[in-house]
């Protein structure tokens, strides 16, 4: 199994026909199950409308305050290296967006709606903070499927069944839980200043992880609590320290976390806990290349 997994999986399907469409996505809109306070958005790549369990998910933010009158989504580039339209699904709107191309800064990658767009709708950006420090409290955020179990006290986004009008479903110990889009706001501390040198502590290196690490240096932080199913869909979204600020994205995880294992002492669980971020020096590159402060 690989050490580190990369959170992209691509999306293939054939359209609805056009009389098939639901009301939502007549409308482009899609309902919301809580507040969305944060400038935090779900991206989904579909084939000509047509959404799909195995699809390419990810989360982008608005970050700089100049981004909110552009219309301009920090992401992870991993998640959008194909040159193709993109949804983001965003405080209950949907909105096209294309990809700006690769900054040349490690994995931090681009979206710029490219419908009309009112920026009075939009919650205001992030500003970029310093580098996180290692003990440093911080929050992991972003917008990804949770099995109805998992879901309790969360923000829901009716994306799956109320805008693409299907029912995704997971059976866990014998039971059938419908599955959904929810934002997670996850509580975690920094680790490492270099989730390399943790990497190559482990004894089963995978050749195209070690290359990523190597390229990118990602930071290593531990969420507070088992986050229990992947954190894949989180690729992209912000890490944001205890002043609001925006201090990385979320770009990798430990792909032998979740899982029970053998060992000596028999039968262990391994918690998922692991995620690792590209800091806000990156962040801070990336946009100034596109000629964006950070603030």
């Amino acid at each position: 199994m690989k050490k580190v997994l990369i959170f992209l999986v691509l999306l293939v399907g054939c359209g609805p026909p056009k009389d098939h469409l639901t009301d939502y996505q007549k409308t482009g809109t899609y309902p919301v199950s809580g507040e969305c306070k944060e400038p935090v958005a779900a991206v989904v790549i579909e084939r000509n409308g047509r959404f799909d369990v195995a699809a390419s998910m990810g989360s982008a933010s608005l970050v700089g305050h100049r981004s909110k009158d552009l219309g301009i989504f920090t992401t992870a580039d991993h998640m959008i290296e194909l040159d193709i339209e993109y949804k983001l699904f965003f405080c209950g709107k949907v909105y096209k967006a294309q990809r700006i191309i690769d900054a040349g800064v490690t994995d931090i990658g681009f979206l710029r709606i490219v419908d009309d767009f009112n920026p009075a709708d939009f919650p205001e950006p992030y500003p970029v903070g310093d580098m996180p420090k290692v003990g440093e409290d911080v929050f992991a955020r972003g917008i990804h499927m949770h099995r109805e179990s998992l879901q309790k006290d969360k923000v829901i986004h009716r994306i799956t069944e109320m805008y693409y009008g299907i029912k995704e479903t997971e059976t866990v110990n014998g039971k059938l839980e419908t599955k959904e889009f929810v934002y997670d706001n996850l509580p975690a501390k920094v680790l490492s200043e270099d989730a390399l040198i943790a990497f190559m502590e482990r004894p089963d290196i995978n050749a195209e992880s070690l290359e990523y690490m190597t390229k990118n240096h990602p930071t290593l932080m531990k969420t507070r609590d088992d986050h229990k199913i992947s954190f894949g869909g989180l690729s992209g979204g912000p890490t944001v320290n205890a002043r609001g600020e925006v201090v990385g994205v979320n770009v990798v995880e430990f792909g032998n976390e979740g899982d029970y294992i053998w060992d000596e002492n028999g039968i262990t669980y391994r918690p998922r806990v692991t995620l690792a971020i590209l800091t806000s020096d990156n962040i801070k590159r990336a946009l100034n290349g596109l000629n964006m402060d950070s603030r």
